[in-house]
Formats: structure tokens, sequence, C-alpha cells
């Protein structure tokens, strides 16, 4: 599997001879997507031949020409997509996509900028080799300096892209990596993660417990929301625009810290698998007015994307479950209750814990029983007097095929004690 990641850089002080050149050839570049956009607004496909003869009039360079009309083209894909009414679009700002094999990257003896990153600005001209310009790097940690180090090394060089925001300008880096993700089983540990409101992240591992609890996320998220509605009452549209630019910097912030939390926490096991519930359709929940607020402005698919980009990207496996009952059900002698709040209290053995932390117990649980159960069905199939088909990937143990063994008030549920035993063994 190949992953990438970007690493967003800022420029050093620049001369005003340098600034005066980015300037230049950003708004070429934005010229020159919109003349893609133009065309294709006419009915015609923006192919490399219809435009790149004209573009090459602005004095940019290949690179350049070939990274706008592919922007053109997303964009043109992007607003396809759209329903109802829509505006065809025009860029106003945006950045320069250069191809990796026209970027250089090279340390120095500056002692103010370490790293300078090359770009082409312009045309090649015949006999003469002044199409570059020299950008000073702000690398101002330890982790942007690791990155910058391995590229060419560990990892591979992507497309670079400059932009400029709020009169600064900055680097977007892309670099990857090959990836072998391991098929978990029965031998490997599982983290079971429970995503909530009350707390964003409840992640249960052998070697220990994690909260992430979310009341001042949650607080933070309505503070926002009130803040939006007074501001549309009184039409302040770029307020408005502002004002979700910082909520979603807001959460993006606490998502990477939780998903970074997680990931520290499931190195520390010796084979890890992280296992989460598949919460597809959970913003279409049946709730009253106040939680569907909630639950609309809430991140839990944000949330589980970066834990699992995360996971990946340090090679360890993401499961996900059917997140049916695993909030109802004892973790310690499986029977079917219903949780008080935060609290969950088994009225069967009397078991009292964190309802969150019972569900993540649960996750664990239903993991090791699929494991199991996919085993027995590979032990039958290997047997040629016998054929059954594989169990589903995805498919949970809280589900009609592996709830026989006991019901309860009408429901069926799984009957768990094998792996409770040996969870308990363990935690």
């Amino acid at each position: 599997m190949k992953l990438s990641k970007t690493l967003k850089v800022k420029l050093g002080k620049l001369s005003n001879n340098k600034t005066t050149i980015l300037d230049r050839v950003i708004n070429k570049n934005i010229k020159s997507i919109n003349f893609c956009l133009d065309k294709a607004k006419n009915g015609e496909a923006i192919t490399h031949n219809l435009v790149y003869k004209d573009l090459r009039k602005l004095n940019l360079p290949s690179t350049i020409i070939a990274g706008a009309r592919n922007k053109s083209i997303e964009i043109i894909k992007t607003y396809n997509k759209k329903k109802g009414k829509k505006t065809f679009p025009i860029l106003k700002n945006g950045a320069i996509r250069y191809d990796n094999q026209v970027v250089k990257i090279r340390k120095t003896d500056n002692k103010l900028y370490k790293y300078f990153i090359s770009l082409l600005y312009k045309a090649t001209i015949k006999g003469k080799s002044d199409n570059r310009i020299e950008l000073p790097l702000i690398i101002n940690s330890e982790y942007q300096t690791e990155i910058i180090q391995q590229i060419g090394e560990i990892y591979k060089l992507g497309s670079t892209e400059l932009l400029k925001k709020n009169n600064e300008f900055f680097i977007h880096i892309s670099y990857s990596k090959e990836i072998d993700i391991p098929i978990p089983d029965k031998s490997f540990s599982p983290i079971g993660i429970d995503i909530g409101i009350n707390n964003l992240s409840v992640s249960v591992a052998r070697s220990g417990v994690k909260f992430h609890n979310g009341q001042k996320v949650k607080w933070k998220n309505e503070f926002f929301r009130r803040q939006r509605t007074k501001l549309q009452e009184n039409f302040a549209i770029q307020e408005v625009k502002r004002l979700r630019e910082r909520q979603t910097k807001y959460n993006d912030f606490e998502i990477d810290n939780i998903s970074k939390n997680i990931i520290e926490q499931a190195k520390k096991e010796l084979k890890p698998v992280i296992v989460m519930e598949n919460l597809k359709g959970i913003q279409q929940a049946k709730a009253n007015k106040k939680q569907r607020i909630r639950l609309h402005n809430w991140f839990f698919n944000r949330l589980q994307n970066s834990i699992e980009y995360k996971a990946n990207w340090e090679g360890i496996p993401v499961e996900y479950i059917d997140p049916k009952y695993t909030s109802q059900i004892c973790s310690k002698c499986g029977e079917l209750n219903k949780r008080t709040r935060h609290t969950y209290k088994c009225e069967s053995c009397g078991y009292e814990a964190n309802a969150d932390y019972n569900a993540g117990k649960n996750i664990q649980q239903v993991f090791l029983a699929k494991c199991q159960e996919e085993q027995a069905t590979i032990n039958l199939a290997s047997n040629d007097t016998i054929s059954e088909p594989k169990a589903k990937k995805n498919g949970s143990s809280f589900n009609e095929q592996s709830v026989r063994n006991f019901k309860r008030k009408g429901v069926s549920i799984p009957h768990t004690d094998k792996s409770v035993c040996i969870l308990e063994k363990i935690l």
C-alpha cells in the first residue's frame, strides 16, 4: 500500500525581487487555470494539445502548465458533482503545482536557513539556465528536519505546491512510502476504541486505557454555533466564513492530538490492531433537535479517518465491527442491560464501570470472537468432507449467526465467555 503525507513549510524572508517573481508566476498560474476552465465552460475537453501552445505564451515552464491543466480538471470534476444551483467556478487564488522531477531540496551551511528549495519560474531559453529561483525554508521543529532529511531515502518525493496566504508564501511538500499492512488474526492485540460525545474516544488496550474527554470540545463547538447564528442574523457573511475556518482548525487540532495519542498507545503493543465501530449513518440517527445538532456538527468520521490513516502509516491494521449492542452488553458476563448516562451496571453479575470503557472492551471481544469464527471456518473448509462459506470480513459476533447460545428480553446476544476470560486475565 502506498501512502502519502504533506509537509507544510513557511518560506523565509525574501528579497523584493524574489517576492515580485513569485507574485508574477502565481498570477500567471491562476490565469492559466481560468483559461482552461473557460475552455471547459464552452464544452471543450481540456486536453494537453488544446491548451499547451496558448499557455506557453505566458513564458511558463511545462511543469506549471501541466499542473494548471490538472488542477482545472479537478475543479471541473468537483463542480459536476454538485447538485442544485451552481455557479461555474472562476479561480481567484490558487497554488502552483510542481512535478517531483523539477523540485530540488538542498542543505546549506546558512546559519539562518539550513534548507533551500529550488523551483522553476519561467520557460527555459536555449543556452541559458536562469529559470530557477532559490527559496529559503523555515524548518522549526525536529519532526520537519527528520522528514526533510529522509526524503529521497525512506520517503519518495511527490508533487510540491507553492502558495500565498495573507501575504506570506508557503511550500507544501508531498512525500510517500510503501507500507505492508498485515492481515490481523487472533494472535494480534486488539485496541478497542469507542467514539462518542462525552468522551471523544476511549481506547482499551492490554497495556492500559486512555480517555479523551470531549466536554471542552463540545462546549467550544456549541460556542462556534451560537456565534454563527448571531452573525447570520446580521448578514455578516465574511465573519461567518472566518468563524467556520476557526472551528475547522480547532477541531482538526483536537482530532490530530487524539489520533496521535491512540497510535502511540497502539505502538506499545506487540502485534497491535485497532478495532473501531462502523459508524456510517450515525448522523442520521433518531434523536431530539439538540442531539441532532451535536451529531451533525461532530466529527466521528473525521476522527476515525485520522486514526486509520495514522495507523496504516505505522503499518498497524484497522478493523471495523458492527456497533450493535456494544454499549448495552456486559463485557464481563455477556448479559444485556441499559446504560445509565455515563455509567454501566450489570443487573446480572453486578459489574459496574464507565459505559464507554465497557463498550471499548466489548469492541475488543467482538474482534476476538470474529477471529475465532473465521479460524473455525478455515478449519472446516480445509476438511474435504465439509464445506462452508467463509465468514464476512467485517462481520460482527453480535449477529444472528453467533447469538444462538442464549437469549434475553427477546433480543439475541452473543456468548462471549471465552473472549472475556482471555481479556480478564490480561487487563
